[in-house]
């Protein structure tokens, strides 16, 4: 290996040395309640589509207070004075867009966490789990970013299930924390011993991976209390919630699976497990979205993204409906985000795409804005972050947040 090549991946680094390393995806935190006294906690919850929808047919006929409803939209009606609808954001072209959609570009100047993450670093200290990762996709990572590495989301419902409420094969989990806390021990002793012989720039990468080590050593700290405190009772069976087959892909089977994880997302906000949630949603349309204004595929892009809108809508309705021991509601206390990784799937733009800002106590809401083209979703975010009391000024590659 040439030791002068300072532009290889820090993990591609790791493992041409003989150390391969995927940080475990622990999100699990000790159990504790809020300190008597402190503001009511702020909860994020961000929800990303994968390939976006047929805009037309989403966007409403004018922008205002007073904007016109249609079809797909219409399930957000009695959300009005609780909903900002956004249109006009820029985000990456191409597939790979879904994989950044929640972190920006990695090629950012300040690239390292994804918004969910960096919500989490604040949010979630005082509860059990850092942050709820869901996806709609049987892979092992979406597009949940820590420290520029990316974290393990869940899939499968049982599995969600298990690790919020019965806390599964408990020695077994425990072993597990036991045998990541040697891989860890191991590889800070490597990497220790590895910085010696390498150029000043790979001694910076090495020093970015201690600090990610050094960050899943507490993560496994928490996790190991969380194992020992109570589990919580959901109130429902494991098996009311709906397991997805891959094989039965299309219409109602989809949105019952994605109304299970909306619900995961619900119970977990209301017992306060954790107060970051991330959904990223795959997307079932690919070949639709390749439209080129066919009736047929436009309307299957038009029902799927009316299904998703009432799916949200209801979670919405739940959430302001589950009132607050200090007053107000969980909406309230909840920035709930949902965009997309696409504006025009069609032409694999990130260009002019949507975005349904709810709860959160934003002054702007009631609202439909197109905001001027190339008006970057990472503004957004930072706008999400400050709005959450997140003390930051700056996400990824932009350094003055959106007004909203």
């Amino acid at each position: 290996m040439d030791r002068q090549d300072n532009s290889m991946p820090r993990r591609r680094f790791l493992q041409a040395a003989g150390l391969s390393l995927a940080l475990p995806a622990l999100e699990s935190l000790g159990a504790a309640k809020d300190l008597e006294g402190a503001d009511r906690p702020r909860r994020l919850l961000l929800m990303t589509d994968g390939y976006g929808f047929y805009t037309p047919n989403f966007y409403p006929a004018t922008t205002g207070k007073a904007y016109p409803l249609n079809d797909v939209i219409r399930p957000l009606d009695a959300l009005r004075k609780d909903i900002t609808l956004l249109g006009g954001l820029t985000h990456l072209n191409g597939h790979a867009a879904q994989r950044w959609v929640a972190a920006g570009s990695p090629k950012g100047p300040g690239f390292g966490d994804s918004l969910d993450q960096a919500a989490a670093r604040q949010l979630s200290r005082q509860v059990p789990l850092q942050s709820l990762l869901l996806s709609t996709r049987a892979q092992a990572t979406g597009g949940s970013y820590r420290n520029k590495v990316p974290v393990a989301m869940l899939y499968d419902p049982e599995e969600i299930f298990d690790r919020l409420f019965t806390k599964g094969d408990l020695p077994a989990r425990t072993r597990a924390l036991a045998r990541q806390r040697s891989v860890l021990d191991l590889c800070r002793a490597e990497v220790r011993a590895l910085s010696r012989s390498v150029t000043a720039a790979d001694r910076e990468r090495l020093e970015d991976y201690l600090n990610s080590i050094r960050e899943t050593e507490q993560l496994i700290e928490k996790e190991r209390r969380f194992l020992a405190a109570p589990a919580v009772d959901p109130g429902q069976p494991r098996d009311s919630f709906y397991r997805f087959n891959e094989d039965r892909a299309g219409g109602e089977n989809y949105f019952r699976y994605l109304r299970s994880h909306l619900r995961f997302i619900e119970l977990a906000f209301k017992h306060d497990l954790t107060r970051v949630a991330y959904l990223w949603e795959h997307g079932r349309m690919h070949g639709a979205t390749h439209h080129g204004n066919r009736a047929s595929s436009v309307k299957a892009l038009t029902e799927y993204a009316t299904h998703t809108v009432a799916a949200v809508a209801d979670l919405l309705t739940r959430l302001r409906n589950t009132p607050q021991a200090g007053g107000g509601n969980l909406l309230d206390d909840t920035v709930c985000l949902w965009t997309a990784a696409l504006g025009s799937a069609a032409s694999h733009k990130g260009w002019n795409v949507p975005a349904l800002l709810a709860g959160g106590g934003f002054s702007g809401h009631g609202q439909y804005r197109q905001l001027e083209q190339g008006e970057k979703l990472t503004r957004l975010y930072l706008a999400v972050l400050q709005q959450l009391g997140v003390k930051t000024d700056r996400f990824n590659d932009s350094a003055r947040p959106l007004e909203v």
